[in-house]
């Protein structure tokens, strides 16, 4: 699930880079050195708001609910893996038990042998494929999550009267926010309400 966070704070961290891009990009040769507020302020920059992702993540139900369902999946799966593996080695312990007293052939234990390891080998396959499988699931509610949000901010737009909402997280890019342009409690107050 922190890879679904890392992708959406990624996502947004590219938007910030872009927009503060195509804000500032200005064709002519004129820099402003020390410039004033009076100076930032003609520029005509369009309105920001932020919400904070840690807490976003935190208090969003539907993310919480996938998170949860991601990872019980994952540890299912991890449970599984692991009994079945603990089968084989149980299996592989019998074989040199077997070989070691004679009561298998040393055709039968190379025979036997080349089973377990034909089968650990299609086990750490199925192992590898679900870790994929997770991988992909979480990469889709990502898509799913970006999707919801620029949904929401399409239809309420003139709620927040701003032109961007940017991502915020402790140790991010952003070192310091004003709370004043802070959104998300509004914001997860609102998709909460819309998944009830």
């Amino acid at each position: 699930m922190k890879n679904i966070q890392n992708i959406v704070i990624g996502i947004l961290a590219v938007a910030v880079c872009v927009l503060f891009f195509l804000q500032f990009k200005d064709n002519s040769t004129n820099v402003m050195v020390n410039p004033t507020s009076k100076d930032i302020a003609s520029l005509g920059g369009g309105k920001v708001a932020f919400i904070n992702t840690d807490s976003f993540f935190a208090h969003y139900t539907k993310y919480k609910n996938l998170e949860k369902e991601v990872k019980e999946s994952n540890e299912q799966a991890q449970a599984s893996l692991q009994s079945r593996m603990k089968s084989l080695e149980a299996e592989y312990m019998q074989l040199v038990q077997g070989a070691q007293s004679g009561k298998i052939t040393p055709q039968q234990a190379q025979a036997k042998e080349q089973d377990l390891v034909r089968r650990k080998q299609a086990l750490e396959a199925e192992g590898q494929g679900l870790m994929k499988n997770i991988a992909e699931k979480g990469s889709k509610a990502s898509d799913e999550l970006y999707k919801t949000l620029k949904d929401y901010f399409d239809k309420n737009k003139g709620k927040y009267h701003c032109d961007y909402v940017l991502g915020y997280q402790k140790e991010g890019v952003a070192l310091y926010i004003d709370p004043r342009l802070d959104i998300t409690n509004q914001v997860v107050e609102d998709l909460n309400k819309l998944n009830d």
